[in-house]
């Protein structure tokens, strides 16, 4: 399930993947297999797995109970790797200030981090 979150620029999308604990794929398997079928401005950028997706009544999915605090985020496959001096830390901070991501790594591929859909480029 995907979903459109924020407004006007800090728009972006956000992937929730009902997976079992032994079975969760990484944000990066996630992503590589959209890409396989779609254009990159609709590829998600945050990815979360849930245990079972929420559903109404009706058996249909209860979008408005998959809130950006719901889920577990999925991995991308990268081990974390903090910032090592002054500038990777600076750079770090602006990271997390402009795209509300924490932690950030000097590894992280900052489109994929939600650059992209938060306003850099239109979706």
């Amino acid at each position: 399930m995907v979903i459109l979150r924020g407004e006007n620029e800090q728009r972006k999308l956000s992937a929730y993947v009902a997976a079992a604990k032994d079975a969760v794929p990484t944000a990066d398997e996630v992503r590589r297999f959209l890409r396989s079928t779609l254009p990159e401005h609709m590829v998600p950028a945050s990815c979360w797995r849930l245990d079972q997706l929420p559903l109404l009544p009706s058996g249909k999915i209860d979008r408005k109970a998959l809130s950006p605090g719901v889920g577990v985020p999925l991995e991308d496959g990268e081990e974390l790797v903090l910032p090592r001096n002054e500038a990777e830390g600076k750079l770090a901070d602006i990271w997390r200030e402009l795209l509300g991501v924490e932690p950030v790594g000097i590894h992280q591929n900052f489109l994929n981090s939600g650059a992209l859909l938060a306003g850099v480029a239109d979706d």
